[in-house]
Order: structure tokens, then C-alpha cells, then sequence
């Protein structure tokens, strides 16, 4: 029998990610791990990027500046540090996950 791919998921940048129940931490496909403080942390423990905080790009999963840069006329809250759109898993409660009432930005 054929295996036929689900692009509507399989292809979504969040697939094969989740939350880590124990520390909060998310965790991406490839075992990298993003701290509800957004801290980094490669899948062998590295602090790659050291104590600088990030976020996740909701249209690859790319790692940027957890503020993002703007102008005076840029009233919009910080975005989460992972979007919270259809397709992405949802934090467990009581991790601090901070700004996830806030829309995610298109970048």
C-alpha cells in the first residue's frame, strides 16, 4: 500500500516538534531545545548562541532575536517566542511561556 503524504502536516515547519512536559522546554524535530526563557540548546546540550534570547520563525523554524527590530511607529507587542498558530503545539501550563497571547509576526 502507498504511503501518501500529508502536506497540510508533514510539510508545516512545526511537524515532528513538541513540548517537553517535564521542563517546558519546546523541542524541535532534531532534539534542539528552546527554553520558556529563550535560551537555546543544541540536541548535545550546547548553549550555541550562549545566553542571548531567541524565538522561532513560524515559516521555517529559523532561530532569530527574540525582539525584533522596528521603528518608533511599531506599536505591536513582542512576538511569542513560538507561534502559536494552527499546526504548532501548544506549552504546558506553568512553564511562563511569555507572549503567547500575542499575534505571531510574519517573518
Amino acid at each position: 500500500m502507498p504511503h501518501y503524504v500529508n502536506h497540510l502536516v508533514d510539510g508545516h515547519p512545526a511537524y515532528g516538534c513538541h513540548y517537553d512536559e517535564q521542563t517546558g522546554d519546546f523541542v524541535m524535530s532534531g532534539g534542539s531545545r528552546l527554553s520558556p526563557e529563550g535560551i537555546y540548546t543544541d540536541p548535545y546540550g550546547t548553549r550555541t548562541y550562549g545566553a542571548r534570547r531567541l524565538r522561532v520563525r513560524k515559516s521555517d523554524l529559523g532561530l532569530i532575536s527574540a525582539i525584533p527590530k522596528r521603528d518608533a511607529y511599531d506599536t505591536r507587542p513582542n512576538p511569542p517566542l513560538v507561534p502559536t498558530d494552527a499546526g504548532w503545539p501548544t506549552p504546558p501550563e506553568g512553564f511562563g511561556w511569555p507572549n503567547l497571547d500575542n499575534p505571531s509576526w510574519d517573518d
